[in-house]
């Protein structure tokens, strides 16, 4: 398998997913950061600038929630060479995995496209008014959001069946909850999907790692780590059930080490 080959048609495919309103997408922007950048406005490796023969298969495939705004990408591009090292979430994962882990990593997205702000919610919920079909299941605009959701869904499933990774690392509640849809049968990440607040010791109290997931549309087994967003490090702090008192900067610390011992029992897995 020529490794960056197989991303560039991601990347095509990516082109060729219908945007909704409220997602920022022209189809000629996809795929134009040369450094480390996730997928789809680049590689999604450590090492992009390595010929391809000299790149191993990732076995960690890191999910993000989406790219970020437009304004972000081209921030990248013009004044950072086009790698987001330097930005917080590459940073910090970084700083979670080590250089050896990070290696081992193709970084992606759960959904296609510019969003309106950096962080947050990407798909506004729809609220059918006077102007939609009187059968909510029937709203043209619920329909092509459903659309979108299913091509971005399966061309991620596309990678997981190619690349066939040993973990997944998902990041973010937003991407968590989302987990579900492609491997429904898994009651972890069913009740993932299900947790309102406090998110991530809901979480831990379901269990964090899901091991030997089948994602039957993949034709493939893996296992899934839930993940606090590194671009959010300071919310360490909720991980798990920190004691009565407790230090904020010891519980964000142990949350941190929490995440890693997590990692390194998915990785062990078979």
């Amino acid at each position: 398998m020529d490794l960056v080959e197989t991303i560039r048609g991601w990347q095509e495919d990516a082109r060729a997913i219908d945007p909704i309103n409220g997602v920022d997408k022209t189809i000629e922007d996809v795929g134009r950061l040369k450094g480390r950048a996730f997928f789809p406005e680049g590689l999604g490796l450590q090492r992009p600038n390595r010929a391809s023969g000299d790149l191993d298969r990732p076995d960690i495939l890191v999910v993000g929630h989406y790219f970020g705004t437009r304004v972000y990408r081209d921030r990248i591009e013009k004044k950072h060479g086009g790698s987001e090292e330097n930005q917080p979430t590459w940073r910090n994962l970084n700083s979670l995995l080590g250089e050896a882990l990070m290696d081992r990593c193709f970084m992606t997205n759960w959904f296609i496209g510019f969003g309106l702000k950096q962080i947050g919610q990407f798909l506004e919920v729809h609220t059918c008014d006077e102007g939609c079909s009187p059968s909510m299941a029937k709203c043209s605009i619920r329909r092509s959001i459903r659309g979108y959701e299913e091509q971005c869904r399966n061309l991620l499933i596309d990678q997981i069946r190619v690349l066939r990774p040993q973990t997944i690392l998902l990041l973010g509640k937003e991407v968590i909850r989302q987990a579900h849809t492609i491997a429904p049968d898994e009651f972890k990440l069913r009740g993932w999907s299900n947790i309102t607040s406090p998110f991530f010791q809901g979480v831990d109290a379901i269990g964090p790692v899901a091991l030997n997931v089948d994602v039957v549309a993949a034709s493939a087994q893996t296992n899934f780590v839930a993940l606090i967003h590194p671009c959010q490090p300071q919310n360490h702090v909720w991980r798990g059930h920190p004691k009565k008192g407790e230090e904020w900067k010891k519980r964000q610390a142990d949350g941190l080490k929490a995440e890693k011992a997590m990692i390194r029992q998915a990785l062990r897995s078979p």
